[in-house]
């Protein structure tokens, strides 16, 4: 069934574009949502009509994608994943992943208009297409990097680690592997784990051994001024 776009629709295309979709899709989706109307021939004139008068707005929401264009320009988006063997993967990169590391530089693309090519399954660069209008794509690239890198100790064959690539991940509901916020770790400094004891009402325990003694001298500190005041 051929229809008209009355809205965006991520992945299939933009608003006042007739694309064919199947009956069911169309009839208990699309049209029933707000989405689409049937691409009758009464519909496609008064279309052409409104093109006609909005040209000049559809003409600016085309300059403003390519502006955003401009603005990504030859962008290399380093994602840190784990890796084993051959440079394996585990699990993938996602396009809500990339949409979610756009939007943190200020780019807002849906995933359903992100394109990766090729299978991310190893370490290294892959392209992906940003379909930022239904006439502006825009290539960017991303950099699948490994959170510990090693090398072999010539020596004694034994891996040596040489880097690591460390950050907290922010969940509203624990438990999440593959989704969360990525905080890198100069940005935390004074982080408890947030569990309470209900009974003391008093946080307990550290999220991360590395921060105890970060929130150590902030107690200190704390003690300090109640010290001052006292005095």
């Amino acid at each position: 069934m051929d229809i008209i776009l009355k809205k965006d629709l991520p992945g299939r295309g933009f608003k006042n574009d007739i694309i064919k979709v199947k009956n069911g899709y169309a009839r208990n989706f699309l049209i029933p949502n707000g989405f689409a109307e049937i691409a009758n021939e009464s519909n496609r004139k008064i279309l052409n009509e409104n093109l006609k008068q909005t040209s000049h707005k559809l003409e600016k929401i085309k300059n403003d994608a390519g502006q955003l264009s401009k603005e990504i320009g030859d962008l290399i988006l380093k994602i840190p994943v784990n890796a084993g063997k051959e440079d394996k993967i585990f699990g993938s990169v996602t396009t809500q992943h990339i949409s979610d590391l756009l939007e943190k530089k200020s780019f807002n693309v849906h995933r359903r208009n992100i394109l990766i090519n090729g299978k991310t399954d190893k370490l290294g660069e892959y392209k992906v297409n940003l379909i930022l209008h239904k006439e502006v794509k825009h290539e960017i690239t991303i950099d699948l990097i490994k959170v510990k890198q090693t090398k072999k100790d010539e020596k004694t064959g034994a891996k040596l680690v040489t880097k690591v690539n460390e950050y907290y991940v922010y969940q509203e509901k624990g438990g999440q592997y593959t989704s969360g916020v990525r905080l890198t770790e100069d940005s935390v400094n004074y982080v408890t784990s947030g569990l309470l004891d209900v009974g003391r009402r008093k946080v307990i325990s550290y999220l991360h051994k590395a921060l105890k003694p970060i929130n150590q001298l902030r107690m200190m500190e704390d003690a300090l001024v109640i010290y001052r005041i006292s005095r």
